[in-house]
């Protein structure tokens, strides 16, 4: 199975969120800040930093005492860091991915000298990206937005960087999103993301929410914290999703069915902080509301490396990734909704532009599954010889080693979801 060039993937740094370790007020930013500019002396942010640690630096920066320009000589990253803040508009995890872009590049086989950046430095670089390491234009693109930070920062931004460093031409695109029929849904709901069965669930349920709920991801599923969840007795509720990508803006999300929410018989947000949160949680943890095992936040590149890898073999179409989830939702709820309008509306669009192919998907679609909802379909699959869907009629017996007939013909990674796991069989791995 082919995988996509990322450079992510070896360079990626802890974002976990430490709410803890924060609480020193004024004193401990200063910690945090003086270990900073300790780290960065040579231009690499350090390992230990995380994302939060980050943004409390950049929380209170001021445009008054932020230079116009920096002086590539004798500034920091940090400082680069504070002017893509204050003077280029720049959120916080943007910010991030260009220093950890800017990271990969420094330290690449064929570096960039960001002390000395020039155009033909950088094309050198980007030959190599192309040529040898088969990067993709995604990938290329977040570099380059790296470096026209710094060049902005120091006053070098050009028309001749526009003029020469070009990015690749899109190759085998998809004309449309690519959308999921209802068993390939209901595989992810059961799908094999580890080699724990913590880390199944946790695959398990975050698949459930971004289709369920149609968050953008990554930003808008690794930022929700337990208080972005209000949830009543009887399972009424509804989420508060932070929009990074549009100054940390909130939309208050009503789920259309409450079953999605708070159901015990789903991979629910409640029923993982019931039941499973707890189990990893310790003082790294915060108020964050999907935790690794090691009890830290969940990062885009845990992700990538779980979800991401192990949903194409799933799917079984290497064209799947995250967004495939939020487009998969979209399609559906035109279909529940049949309003386009209201679709715009729950993924945080003002308007119906970017939304309307979604029409025709949904009719597509529906050609082939017939009537019936397209939620209710992914949910509950009623052909247990080629997918899972609900609970086993049956109860597993107290007996070690027996289970039901019918349990026992249900696929590997049906049986997996249960902790039941064939002997000899290994669940996919994600990168190393």
């Amino acid at each position: 199975m082919s995988l996509k060039n990322n450079n992510n993937k070896d360079y990626d740094y802890n974002l976990a969120n430490n709410f803890n370790e924060l609480a020193g007020g004024t004193k401990k930013k200063c910690e945090i800040i003086n270990q900073l500019e300790a780290s960065i002396k040579k231009n690499v942010i350090p390992s230990v930093i995380s994302m939060q640690e980050l943004k409390s630096v950049l929380s209170n920066i001021k445009r008054v005492d932020t230079p116009i320009f920096l002086n590539p000589d004798t500034t920091t990253w940090l400082d680069v860091a504070r002017h893509g803040k204050a003077r280029q508009n720049l959120e916080y995890t943007t910010i991030e991915k260009h220093l950890r872009s800017a990271r990969f590049m420094e330290t690449h086989k064929v570096p960039v000298d960001f002390k000395n950046l020039n155009v033909e430095n950088v094309i050198k670089h980007f030959d190599y990206r192309i040529e040898v390491e088969k990067a993709t234009r995604d990938a290329l693109r977040h570099e380059r937005d790296a470096i026209y930070m710094f060049l902005r920062a120091y006053k070098l931004f050009t028309k001749e960087w526009r003029e020469y460093l070009k990015l690749p031409k899109k190759q085998g695109g998809l004309k449309a999103p690519f959308v999921l029929m209802p068993w390939q849904v209901n595989k992810l709901f059961h799908g094999i993301y580890g080699n724990t069965i913590y880390e199944n669930v946790l695959g398990q349920t975050i698949v459930f929410t971004l289709i369920n709920f149609g968050m953008r991801p990554p930003s808008e599923i690794i930022n929700l914290n337990l208080e972005n969840l209000n949830i009543s007795k009887n399972g009424a509720g509804y989420i508060w999703i932070v929009e990074d990508k549009k100054g940390d803006i909130q939309r208050q999300y009503f789920p259309y069915d409450k079953k999605v929410l708070s159901s015990k018989v789903y991979r629910t947000p409640l029923n993982y902080i019931n039941t499973w949160r707890d189990n990893v949680k310790n003082e790294k943890s915060g108020n964050a509301l999907f935790l690794q095992s090691n009890g830290e936040r969940i990062t885009g590149k845990w992700l990538r490396d779980h979800i991401t890898y192990n949903g194409k073999e799933i799917v079984q179409d290497n064209r799947f990734k995250l967004y495939t989830c939020r487009h998969t939702f979209a399609t559906y709820y035109y279909d529940w909704t049949k309003d386009i309008k209201e679709v715009a509306r729950r993924l945080g669009h003002s308007k119906t532009d970017s939304v309307d192919h979604y029409i025709g998907i949904c009719n597509d679609l529906k050609t082939q599954v017939g009537k019936g909802n397209l939620f209710d379909k992914a949910l509950r699959q009623k052909n247990k010889k080629n997918y899972f869907g609900g609970k086993p009629k049956k109860r597993l017996s107290t007996k070690k080693g027996t289970i039901s007939k019918s349990f026992s013909r249900w696929p590997v990674w049906a049986r997996q979801d249960l902790n039941l796991r064939p002997t000899g069989y290994e669940p996919v791995a994600p990168p190393v």
